[in-house]
């Protein structure tokens, strides 16, 4: 059986069903379930899959004719104006609406994060509407969701959480298994074995997104502002494709860029515990990026290890490039329990996983965790936060992972830098800011 609610290729389907697909499509096809396409329109120069433009023009020994493939979505296969582009429609079930809950979850929600699951559950009961959800780090954005998902799955709705990052997929998988223990629920990224299931709720990858063709009635976009999904048009193309033509979308994010912050949103400026952000110190080094060659001669960065190591904390140390993880670490080694990871360390998720069950102290790593990732008692050091790579929203994202547990509420966030860059000062503004609100409406303790 062909998965259903699909964009495919036609080695995605010999892949999916090698004996049987060309069958199961003439079936669809007579059913009127099937529309085809070229996988890139040499008339309008866009790839149909993605809509992305970065065509290579080839002489294609397939067609023999002029060809193009595009270069946006090559990773999930090569999409060519000689291929065939396959729509596959979902296939409408008869709805049931039920009329008791499938959440589990038993947890409490804040007054503000109360207000933002209502408004997003009202959102469920209506059509082809967006809204935001602007809530600091560490507000409870996930059990925020609970209620609308919930609401959606008691009307037979299907559900897709889409996520930039693979490492928040694999977070939230069993947080929302745990929290809908009945409800099949199915994780997609680049290496996952369940691409071609069906599910009622979907976590992927945005990139994943890309194969799904007017399925979900209900879409939540977690991180929203998060690279690569941030001014992606190819990203955000796959959103708008992947929700029905009545499907819902709500948009969680800390810090979400100028142009969604005009949608209609409700905001979230707490953490549950009631404790005001970290507000992050800056630290200013001369001649930093020498320094760092040799780190002996910074005596900032021993006095914060000394500190984390003597009140049994952990820390986050944040560099701009990968290179500087594994410098840092090797000049680090005579200290135990001190490792470094970044988007191509092939142990990266057993690292994180030691991070966490504190067998790490701490992990020297670029902005790959700078979400998703929650640990008690841990302190954030970014280096050379003046860096160009960190603007506002890296930064506040990365100060985020401190003050996140109920154990150690506040945290502490340095920034070591050779000067105040804007980004710099935008993030600290922002932070002040959150908690300025939070005051203001009542929701901090002190």
């Amino acid at each position: 059986m062909l998965p259903t609610g699909r964009v495919l290729l036609e080695e995605e389907l010999e892949r999916i069903a090698p004996e049987a697909w060309r069958e199961e499509m003439k079936k669809l096809s007579s059913r009127g379930k099937v529309k085809t396409q070229p996988g890139v329109d040499l008339t309008r120069r866009t790839c149909n899959r993605c809509g992305g433009m970065d065509l290579h023009f080839v002489d294609c020994g397939s067609c023999r004719k002029e060809c193009a493939y595009c270069t946006s979505c090559l990773q999930m296969g090569r999409s060519k104006t000689c291929t065939p582009l396959y729509y596959i429609e979902d296939e409408e079930e008869e709805r049931t609406s039920l009329t008791h809950s499938l959440l589990a979850w038993k947890g409490n929600l804040t007054p503000s994060q109360l207000e933002a699951s209502d408004t997003a559950s009202d959102l469920v009961r209506k059509t082809n509407q967006k809204c935001l959800i602007w809530a600091v780090c560490g507000a409870g954005k996930t059990e925020v969701t609970f209620k609308p998902i919930d609401q959606a799955l008691q009307l037979g709705q299907k559900v897709l959480i889409a996520t930039p990052r693979k490492d928040v997929v694999l977070e939230l998988f069993p947080r929302i298994q745990q929290a809908f223990p009945t409800v099949r629920v199915i994780a997609l990224h680049g290496k996952s074995a369940q691409k071609w299931e069906e599910a009622q709720i979907t976590i992927s990858t945005t990139h994943q997104v890309l194969r799904f063709y007017q399925k979900f009635d209900l879409v939540v976009i977690d991180e929203v502002d998060a690279y690569p999904y941030h001014n992606n048009p190819m990203l955000y193309f796959a959103v708008e494709r992947a929700r029905k033509p009545s499907g819902n979308l709500l948009y969680l994010s800390a810090t979400p860029p100028d142009y969604l912050r005009k949608l209609p949103q409700v905001r979230i400026p707490a953490r549950y515990h009631r404790k005001p952000l970290a507000v992050p110190q800056i630290v200013l080094e001369r001649n930093l990026a020498k320094r760092l060659k040799k780190i002996t001669h910074l005596d900032v960065i021993h006095q914060i290890i000394n500190y984390i190591f003597e009140n049994q904390r952990q820390g986050f140390f944040f560099v701009p490039y990968i290179g500087l993880v594994e410098e840092l670490v090797n000049q680090l080694n005579h200290y135990d329990e001190i490792e470094g990871t970044h988007s191509r360390d092939p142990a990266r998720e057993e690292k994180v996983r030691r991070f966490r069950e504190g067998e790490i102290r701490i992990l020297v790593t670029t902005t790959i965790l700078e979400r998703g990732v929650t640990v008690p008692k841990t302190d954030v050091i970014v280096i050379q936060a003046d860096s160009s790579i960190f603007d506002e929203a890296s930064l506040v994202q990365m100060s985020g992972r401190a003050g996140r547990s109920l154990l150690d509420p506040v945290g502490t966030v340095v920034f070591i830098a050779e000067e105040k860059t804007r980004e710099m000062k935008k993030a600290i503004k922002h932070i002040k800011q959150m908690n300025k609100w939070a005051k203001k409406r009542g929701l901090l303790d002190c």
